[in-house]
């Protein structure tokens, strides 16, 4: 059975009351059976944690420094550590019985996208930010990556509202900690390079992940014409595959800009 896709490109960070009313007239607008929306990533337990600092120190560092950053932004918009995207869907879900499905995230694809040379480079890296500037900087900046994010989704397993106050204190907290010294400051810029750079270079296996759950789910559950909800960085990656690419046809898409009213844009395929 052929899938219809309209896509919603959703601001980083945006208001969620705006975001909720252009939704749901988009979904009656397209007259979609269901909403499929771009979720966080897996949660990082301490093995997840160890195994990707083994493959990729840097990486895993970036990435847990800007999933805190990514709590504490979400947490002013949404008083939760979901994103605004994500908020939106469940009250979508809520008010009007619509199906929404989650399209989640594997951050163990950032760990593994070069090979025992990326890894390699890496530890190369962390050793001689560590060797020129501070040991124990270094050691601070991984130990403040893997500690905070991780007591704020603990925390979230309780309640929302708490974890999105605990990542709003840490945050500022962490940064003061590491920019007061200078190898702290160093480990800080190499991680955050390393998780663009690895993020980068997964996005092109992110999009077609996307549009292969959308096609399956849709199938198994009856679904001629979904929407997805996703951010603009992943809307814009699925319409350049879709000329090149099989899947489902994308027949719309419309664009959010953050705290303004959104715009259609033109589909990249004849709906």
């Amino acid at each position: 059975m052929s899938v219809t896709l309209d896509l919603f490109a959703a601001a980083g960070f945006d208001r969620l009351s705006i975001l909720q009313r252009e939704l749901s007239a988009r979904v009656d607008e397209t007259d979609a059976d269901a909403v499929f929306v771009e979720s966080s990533d897996d949660e990082f337990g301490l093995t997840a944690w160890a195994r990707a600092f083994l493959r990729s120190p840097a990486t895993a560092t970036g990435f847990g420094l800007y999933s805190l950053v990514g709590y504490a932004l979400y947490a002013l918009g949404t008083r939760s550590i979901s994103s605004p995207q994500e908020c939106a869907a469940d009250r979508l879900e809520t008010d009007r019985s619509t199906p929404v499905y989650r399209v989640e995230g594997s951050s163990s694809g950032l760990f593994s996208t070069g090979g025992l040379v990326s890894t390699l480079v890496e530890w190369v890296a962390v050793a001689a930010t560590a060797f020129v500037f501070s040991a124990t900087g270094v050691a601070t900046t991984v130990a403040a990556a893997f500690l905070a994010p991780t007591a704020v989704r603990l925390v979230a397993r309780s309640t929302q509202t708490l974890a999105a106050l605990l990542a709003v204190l840490l945050t500022p907290a962490v940064a003061l900690l590491l920019v007061v010294d200078t190898g702290s400051t160093a480990a800080l810029a190499v991680g955050v390079f390393a998780f663009l750079v690895a993020s980068a270079r997964q996005t092109g296996d992110r999009a077609a992940a996307t549009l292969d759950r959308v096609e399956r789910v849709s199938a198994e559950h009856g679904h001629e014409r979904v929407l997805l909800l996703a951010t603009q960085t992943t809307v814009s990656n699925l319409r350049g595959r879709q000329s090149d690419s099989p899947g489902p046809e994308i027949a719309s898409a419309w664009v959010r800009r953050a705290f303004r009213e959104g715009r259609r844009s033109e589909a990249t395929t004849d709906a």
